[in-house]
């Protein structure tokens, strides 16, 4: 038997949608613990600085140093998830054309076994004389 390579161009699809999302799923949770670095590394700095002003000018140039690196991972994870954020969107614009596609076969398909009934139908009818 013949495989039908729609049905297997849609199952293509969703695995890569599948895939897509997970790749989505783990760039949240990158993008999430970077702006939670982000978030701790500011607040660090706010804390030292309320509290000990001789360790501060010590402290300053290290904490700065991380709350900027941290900052850039953050923005760095946001672009990532940017950019799973557009493959998922385009692996499900492939997923619904490979849908359309099949829904407008059953269409058709629909349609010619409902002109062969009417054929069929149009041989057994009684003809005038």
């Amino acid at each position: 038997m013949a495989r039908d390579p729609l049905a297997m161009l849609a199952r293509l699809r969703l695995t890569q949608v599948a895939a897509a999302q997970r790749e989505m799923g783990a760039r949240r949770a990158e993008a999430d613990a970077a702006a939670a670095r982000a978030a701790a590394a500011a607040q660090a700095l706010l804390a030292e600085g309320a509290a000990a002003p001789a360790d501060y000018a010590a402290f300053l140039p290290r904490a700065r140093a991380e709350r900027d690196a941290a900052v850039s991972a953050t923005q760095r994870a946001e672009a990532a998830l940017e950019l799973a954020r557009t493959g998922l969107a385009e692996a499900r614009t492939a997923e619904r054309a490979v849908q359309e596609v099949a829904a407008q076969r059953r269409a058709a398909a629909r349609k010619k076994a409902r002109q062969r009934e009417q054929a069929l139908i149009d041989d057994w009818a009684p003809r005038p004389l």
